[in-house]
């Protein structure tokens, strides 16, 4: 049996906000998306 790390935790939550609709972005790439949404 494998373990259930803090990764597949992390995984597993983010996996369950983007089937409720939410949308998510790494830290990195927040600022890249908000300069392509205010393009339009």
């Amino acid at each position: 049996m494998s373990k259930f790390t803090e990764a597949k935790l992390e995984q597993a939550f983010t996996q369950l906000l983007e089937n409720e609709g939410f949308l998510h972005f790494l830290g990195n790439t927040i600022i890249l998306f908000l300069e392509q949404m205010t393009k339009y």
